[in-house]
């Protein structure tokens, strides 16, 4: 408002963050966002929450917009699930899967955990992980160190469209 800009807009994306030297800056910032941003908006609760606070939320001082998803192209096709579950190399096995940048927050070493669990009871189980990221090594290092490597597919980043067809569990 000092440099004269009229509306100043916040945007809630996450509930919290990784408690790193970044987590203590963004506390720091997250004083100035509340006082001088004009529009609030959030895309969930506790994001809005997280970042303007509870009450903000409560007094509908904070809007709500949701990720906007093209549902048509998700519709279920039976030949794009054949092809694509081939094209994977899954045959009839159960196929748990998970789309998402390989960084903390989407907390892939507790993914790797439970699959390893559900792996253990059901042999016939197979976790496709989707996506890209700075943790993709120590996930990848994780696999071959719990003994998944042929249990676990790394596809990077690619259409999830056609990709949620293969899943039996996402």
């Amino acid at each position: 408002h000092q440099a004269g800009i009229p509306t100043r807009i916040a945007h809630a994306h996450n509930a919290k963050t990784v408690v790193n030297l970044k987590y203590f800056f963004f506390l720091y910032e997250k004083m100035f966002i509340k006082k001088h941003c004009t529009d609030m908006f959030m895309c969930s609760k506790p994001a809005g929450e997280w970042l303007f606070g509870k009450q903000a939320v409560q007094d509908g001082k904070v809007k709500y917009i949701n990720n906007s998803i093209e549902t048509d192209r998700f519709k279920y096709n039976e030949q794009t699930r054949r092809d694509m579950r081939e094209k994977l190399g899954v045959g009839d096995k159960i196929v748990i899967g998970h789309v998402g940048r390989f960084a903390q927050p989407k907390n892939h070493t507790f993914i790797l955990d439970v699959f390893n669990e559900i792996h253990r009871m059901n042999k016939n189980t197979v976790l496709v992980l989707c996506g890209e990221g700075k943790l993709e090594d120590d996930i990848k290092a994780k696999t071959k160190a719990l003994g998944l490597e042929n249990d676990v597919i790394f596809t990077g980043v690619m259409d999830t469209s056609v990709l949620y067809q293969a899943l039996d569990l996402f």
